[in-house]
């Protein structure tokens, strides 16, 4: 007498538990027949579904016939950083996250089953970066399609397979380089909070140290005490010349009196993107300097929805490039991933503490994609 066959969903926050939920469920002859992987939130974590029987049962007559790895391999080289449709991700979990049981019924199991491990292992390890599930979904699929089982089979290599891809994809601006022959005036622009004087005493005591030419140091919010006390402790103590702006009408004046400076740096109040009249200001105080670089000053702890909502607020302003700062704070920037890919400003410098000059470092793709997985340099 045939045992009946018993087909079953199990629910779990991943892959891993609801694999372990299904033998024991089921048993060592049990069979992945469908993958679900639901996402919460444009960067949410994901619920997992799996579907299983308690024997083995051939998953692909249950999935659509139209559908080939080779047709999910074309949609991800295309749509890479976007959300895909729930129905191509089912299919393509379902694919390409088999269980570890369920390869056993492959001519050479013992291989599969370490590809399914290793690829586990590392979908686990970009989504708790907080890289979007779509897109991890898209990643391992090109790499079951196009790496090589030398590569597929071992975690380390997979990583920096993968860092490797999301190098290409980030921008990084190339490191500020002094012209003798003119006068270079670098603008700090941001949020309340994002650590732009910080940032700028940073920049400063760098460039001092590195080049040793005059560097001058212009504030113009004259409302935050905190920052320019800051600011004028360390231009004493570093040899900066330090002006302080205190209206629109002074701004011409301090930068005439830092002309022997080869680069002036300018802090500026904080504003909220909202804000149109402090925008405006701004956006004078801008005018009339005319820097040679601004800087967008956004932090790492922020939301992927706060970061557009910077990057669109302060785009009037036409900033060029892009500071990340706290990253001690928020051990990581791959929930950013996505905005770091599609934004136009190339990435100057991550700021990983508050310690001056120490904690800033030039970005580079590299630094970008190590800090997107997470993993220190």
């Amino acid at each position: 007498m045939n045992t009946p066959i018993r087909i079953k969903t199990f629910r779990s926050k991943t892959l891993q538990d609801a694999f372990q939920q299904i033998r024991e469920e089921f048993g060592p002859d049990a069979s992945i027949l469908e993958t679900k992987a639901a996402r919460f939130g444009m960067f949410g974590r994901s619920r997992i579904e799996v579907t299983a029987s308690s024997t083995t049962i051939d998953s692909n007559e249950l999935l659509d016939p139209t559908l080939r790895p080779s047709d999910l391999a074309s949609e991800s080289a295309e749509t890479v950083g976007r959300s895909v449709s729930s129905t191509s991700q089912a299919h393509a979990a379902a694919n390409q996250l088999e269980s570890p049981v369920e390869s056993d019924r492959l001519e050479d199991s013992g291989s599969n089953a370490k590809d399914e491990n290793v690829l586990l292992q590392l979908s686990k390890e970009l989504i708790d970066a907080g890289i979007e599930s779509g897109i991890v979904t898209q990643w391992i699929e090109a790499i079951r399609d196009t790496l090589s089982p030398a590569i597929a089979q071992d975690i380390w290599s997979l990583r920096s397979e993968v860092r490797t891809w999301i190098r290409d994809l980030v921008h990084a601006s190339p490191p500020l380089k002094v012209d003798p022959t003119r006068q270079q005036v670098i603008a700090l622009i941001g949020p309340p909070g994002a650590g732009k004087s910080t940032s700028l005493a940073k920049i400063a005591a760098n460039l001092s140290m590195e080049h040793g030419i005059p560097i001058g140091v212009l504030s113009t919010d004259s409302y935050r005490l905190g920052s320019n006390y800051l600011l004028q402790n360390y231009a004493g103590v570093l040899g900066w010349n330090f002006e302080v702006a205190e209206s629109l009408d002074q701004i011409a004046e301090c930068v005439n009196n830092l002309s022997h400076c080869r680069i002036v740096l300018m802090d500026t109040r904080g504003c909220s993107p909202d804000d149109t009249e402090s925008l405006e200001e701004l956006s004078q105080l801008l005018s009339i300097v005319e820097p040679t670089e601004t800087h967008l000053v956004i932090p790492s702890t922020c939301n992927s929805r706060s970061f557009l909502r910077y990057e669109r607020g302060f785009e009037t302003l036409a900033p060029n490039r892009m500071i990340l700062t706290r990253l001690d704070e928020a051990g990581g920037l791959g929930a950013f991933f996505t905005c770091l890919q599609c934004s136009s400003l190339p990435v100057s410098y991550l700021a990983n503490g508050q310690n001056i000059p120490t904690d800033l470092i030039q970005a580079t793709s590299v630094r970008l994609a190590q800090q997107i997985m997470s993993i220190v340099e």
